[in-house]
């Protein structure tokens, strides 16, 4: 139940900041970045608040912050990367939106390759914590 929780904060921050009106893709957006956040060991909000810390400027803090605008790209459709760019900085900031992913996140990395329980909907990320890809 926590992961469904989770993942309803998580989608409805990024309908709040983006206004993308497809409840689907949203969701699926928040279990992907929660997925790479995972994946790239920011298994805390410490964790990315480290990178955020860090000069704007610098690579780290881009490529990280890229990852998240991309995402936004891909499951809204919104080509507007400099809207998604600052979008996605507002999501980092926001305390609530990086708890819940980076509770999904913790969620991910203790269920890896058993992913059933956790009623993942994005089927590339649920194929990924069950093993077959």
């Amino acid at each position: 139940m926590e992961n469904i929780d989770n993942t309803k904060v998580a989608a409805y921050f990024l309908w709040e900041v983006t206004g993308s009106e497809s409840a689907l893709g949203l969701w699926h957006c928040a279990e992907d970045i929660a997925s790479w956040l995972e994946r790239n060991e920011f298994l805390s909000v410490g964790d990315v608040r480290d990178v955020l810390r860090m000069q704007q400027e610098s690579h780290e803090y881009i490529l990280f912050v890229r990852k998240i605008a991309f995402r936004l790209f891909i499951y809204t459709g919104r080509d507007d990367t400099e809207a998604n760019w600052y979008d996605a900085e507002r999501l980092l900031y926001n305390s609530e939106w990086l708890h819940a992913v980076t509770s999904l996140a913790i969620l991910y990395s203790q269920n890896k390759g058993d992913a059933r329980g956790l009623g993942i909907k994005n089927e590339t990320v649920r194929d990924y914590y069950n093993g077959k890809n």
